[in-house]
This record gives structure tokens, C-alpha cells and sequence, in this order.
């Protein structure tokens, strides 16, 4: 934990809020728990330390309350609490998992410096061991700077089972945005290797071989996925292109243009 009193009791109050606006929903806060898990282990924290906190927060509940609390507040409250703690022993004891330690990872990373900051660093990075690579970047710097952040945000995200699921389905849309600016398979190593190297720089000793074997093997895996949908794309174009200039040989614009349009007048009577 830090040592700044109001950052830390700022942390505590998001935290609690988000944990307690979903109560009525469990799987909700277990999940919160889930990305919470990584830096708690990070800090410390141990299952058997939720009965002080749960004292200290219930202390702070009581005494703002202007009444005295019923036995059926103490009995939620305990509920609650209880629920809490056996949620995060269970966190706690599966954080060792590869997506805990890529989040893990990626956390202490931004934990280093403002996103912006960090993205920025990512690109001049990239300019220095690619320069061929940044040169063909034509949009600004800071707007470069948060697209990285993005997608390593997606790119961590889809290491989790639960959260990587509907995540995976978007593969598609982004191997169409990756042709779309020019990607080619062979960047694939060189951007993993800047991410790396800023990674390194910024956890200095916290980097160790099991992060990065974890975070290379999860780097790998995204990358087949995207560039065999990239590929797909590559494979199909051509001879999608070919379709079309053969009808457009045979016939003239307007020729085209009404035959679609009857046949979607038929089809689609209400968009023509």
C-alpha cells in the first residue's frame, strides 16, 4: 500500500463502491475481485488479514451511522464480509495463474507513470529500434501514445477466461484494422520486443522469468490468432477483387447499379 493517506483512502473508497454497488450481484464482485487480486498479492495482502480490515471498515460504518445498527445490518454486514473474504482466499490462491501475472505485470507497469506518458514511451521506443516501422505512424504522437495503451489493455484483457471469451470474437475487426494501417507479420516480434524492453525498464527487479515467460507465450498466442485472420483476408481479397472487375467488365456502371437495386427493390422493399 502507499503512504499517502488520502491517495490510499481514495483507492479504499472506489474499491468498496464498486464491490458494494454489485452485491446483489456475486459473480460481479467476484470478478472485481479477480483484477483486484494481482496487486494485492503484489502488496502482501493475505487471507487472513480481512477479519482487521473487515473490523476497521465496519468500525468506520458504525460510527457514521446516526443510529444504532440492528441485528439485521449486523447480520448483512457479516454476510457480506464473510462472502468477501472467502472470494478473495480463493483469488489469492489462483493469482499465480499466467493471466494473473500478465495483469500483474501490465498493473505495475502503469503504476510507473500516467498512460499517456507510457504510451509515449512505447513509441519512442518502437522509433528507436524500428524506425522503419514509426515512420509509416502519420497520426500525432499522443494519439499514437493512447492507441498502445489500448491495445495492450485488449491484449492483456484476452488472457482472462472469463473476460478474454467475448473478447476473442473482435480478432476479426482488428486484423482488418492492422491491414488497414499496414501491419505486416513481421512486425509482430519487433513490437513485442518494445513492449518488453519498456517493460523491463520499468519494473527493473520485479520483472522475472515467470512473468516473461508468461507474457511472451500470451504474446505468441494473440499474434498466431491475429495474423492467421489477417491472413484469411490476404488469401480472399485478391479474389474478391477479381469477382468484382469481371462484372464490371461486362457491365457498364449504370448497367451494375440498376441490377442491384432490383434485385434489393425485392429483397428489401423498405430500404429501397
Amino acid at each position: 500500500f502507499v503512504h499517502d493517506r488520502r491517495l490510499m483512502g481514495s483507492r479504499w473508497l472506489d474499491m468498496f463502491n464498486a464491490l458494494v454497488n454489485d452485491c446483489d450481484t456475486p459473480p460481479r464482485m467476484h470478478e472485481k475481485l479477480e483484477t483486484l487480486a494481482p496487486f494485492h498479492i503484489r502488496v502482501g495482502l493475505k487471507p487472513e488479514y480481512m477479519i482487521t480490515m473487515g473490523n476497521a471498515v465496519f468500525k468506520m460504518i458504525e460510527t457514521a451511522q446516526k443510529h444504532k445498527l440492528t441485528g439485521e445490518d449486523l447480520e448483512a454486514w457479516e454476510w457480506l464480509w464473510d462472502w468477501l473474504s472467502q472470494s478473495m482466499k480463493q483469488q489469492l490462491e489462483t493469482a499465480g495463474s499466467s493471466h494473473s501475472l500478465i495483469q500483474m505485470a501490465w498493473d505495475m507497469t502503469l503504476d510507473t507513470m500516467p498512460e499517456d506518458e507510457l504510451g509515449g514511451v512505447i513509441f519512442d521506443t518502437l522509433s528507436e529500434l524500428a524506425p522503419n516501422i514509426a515512420s509509416v505512424v502519420t497520426s500525432p504522437r499522443q494519439m499514437v501514445a493512447i492507441k498502445f495503451i489500448e491495445m495492450i489493455n485488449t491484449i492483456v484483457a484476452l488472457s482472462s477466461a472469463k473476460r478474454g471469451g467475448e473478447l476473442w470474437k473482435q480478432i476479426p475487426a482488428i486484423a482488418a484494422r492492422h491491414i488497414r494501417h499496414g501491419v505486416q507479420v513481421h512486425h509482430a516480434n519487433i513490437v513485442g520486443q518494445v513492449l518488453e524492453t519498456v517493460m523491463v525498464e520499468a519494473l527493473q527487479d520485479e520483472w522475472t522469468e515467470e512473468i516473461a515467460d508468461a507474457w511472451g507465450r500470451h504474446w505468441d498466442l494473440v499474434c498466431s490468432a491475429l495474423f492467421a485472420e489477417m491472413a484469411l483476408w490476404q488469401s480472399h481479397s485478391e479474389p474478391a477483387c477479381s469477382l468484382w472487375k469481371r462484372a464490371a467488365r461486362k457491365w457498364s456502371p449504370p448497367v451494375l447499379g440498376y441490377a442491384v437495386l432490383a434485385k434489393l427493390s425485392k429483397s428489401l422493399p423498405d430500404l429501397v
